[in-house]
């Protein structure tokens, strides 16, 4: 045993005091971080739910807000949906990060607040995306004491998503298909105050791997709302029934349906252009719980029209779409006497629009985002 003197133990004490203050302080409360709930977020397709609730005395007049992620996040404030599938893919910056800026006022309120960030970490490489290796959330809003990415977040890895059995998309590809078990549910998360362990800090801006925050260089995407199909067509099957529902073009799409069930039924959600090019795309699936729920499969798929397939003891009550896409409108017009030309000239304006999302692609069936 080593025997200190009483000034020697004090000066050792000190020592270890102020390495665990500073250890304690590498990712401060009130400084932006990049987070991520406990546990193994960095697996293919992980769905982290994220939540900072937030006391507000005065709405500033501007909230301009930073908001990044690897790879993509939905956002909720108050419960009112403010961003529908933010961030860029990180494929022309393989190093570096984007990151959306948003002017979060006139969705907070005085008093209480409620935050709520879904992210989907892709977590495979594809033409159009290089994964930083590790899902995470960056969120900074300077004009509100508070609002910053830290421990005082809240989350947990969403249970009821997973990846789907059999085949997945094609190479070119970072998406998966998105499975979603209705019976882990967590129904309107992001509308209430949940009581999650504390978010993890991962590391600080312009840390590896993230690296720097670069600013969005395109809109965010366009909602143009939930829609009805234009026709619905239903075929019984011997086991299977499908729904065949025409779109009005060729739209990337998010699809949504109302269904009562018992629990455990599964169904299958695809468009046409699921073979699109010869090679599988993205599709969706769904596992009922007993009684009558509202599904829409966030990850976009595009076609001329939508399939769903589910087992006769489960009712479709409605089915719908919510089309998503490039901030912008079409310029000019053509007409001429030859249909085919004008048939044609619609036919490559769509196009044109298809493969504007994120940026410039060679179809849109199967490359999806950025050369």
């Amino acid at each position: 045993m080593i025997f200190l003197q009483p000034k020697t133990r004090l000066k050792y004490l000190f020592v270890i005091l102020l390495y665990l203050t500073i250890s304690s302080n590498i990712y401060a409360v009130g400084e932006p971080s990049w987070i991520a709930p406990r546990g193994n977020v960095d697996t293919v397709s992980s769905w982290l739910c994220l939540q900072k609730v937030v006391d507000i005395n005065k709405v500033p007049r501007h909230a301009t807000t930073r908001i990044a992620a690897d790879s993509k996040y939905w956002l909720w404030i108050n419960g009112q949906n403010v961003v529908t599938e933010g961030g860029v893919k990180r494929g022309p910056t393989p190093a570096d990060s984007y990151c959306d800026q948003i002017d979060l006022a006139p969705y907070l309120k005085k008093g209480r607040n409620i935050v709520s960030v879904l992210v989907w970490y892709f977590g495979k490489p594809g033409f159009s995306y290089k994964p930083s290796g590790k899902a995470a959330l960056f969120f900074d809003c300077p004009s509100v004491p508070h609002l910053v990415s830290d421990s005082s977040w809240k989350g947990i890895i969403h249970p009821a998503y997973y990846v789907p059995e059999g085949t997945s998309p094609n190479f070119r590809l970072p998406e998966s298909n998105i499975g979603f078990n209705a019976t882990k549910d967590i129904p309107d998360w992001h509308n209430k105050e949940n009581d999650w362990p504390a978010a993890i800090c991962r590391g600080k801006e312009n840390d590896a791997p993230w690296g720097k925050l670069l600013n969005r260089m395109i809109p965010l995407w366009k909602d143009f709302g939930v829609k009805s199909y234009e026709k619905t067509e239903y075929k019984a099957g011997k086991n299977i029934d499908t729904i065949i529902a025409k779109l009005p073009y060729n739209a990337q799409i998010t699809p949504l349906l109302v269904l009562e069930a018992p629990s455990g039924c599964r169904i299958g959600i695809r468009t046409d252009n699921y073979m699109g090019g010869g090679e599988p795309n993205v599709r969706a699936e769904y596992i009922t719980a007993e009684g009558t729920r509202q599904y829409e499969s966030l990850g976009w798929m595009n076609g001329e029209f939508a399939v769903y397939t589910f087992p006769k003891n489960v009712r479709i009550k409605s089915v719908a779409f919510r089309e998503t896409g490039y901030d912008t409108e079409p310029e000019g017009q053509f007409g001429c006497s030859d249909p085919f030309f004008n048939n044609l000239w619609k036919k490559a304006s769509r196009t044109l629009y298809l493969t504007m999302r994120d940026t410039y692609m060679d179809c849109p069936d199967r490359e999806r985002a950025q050369w």
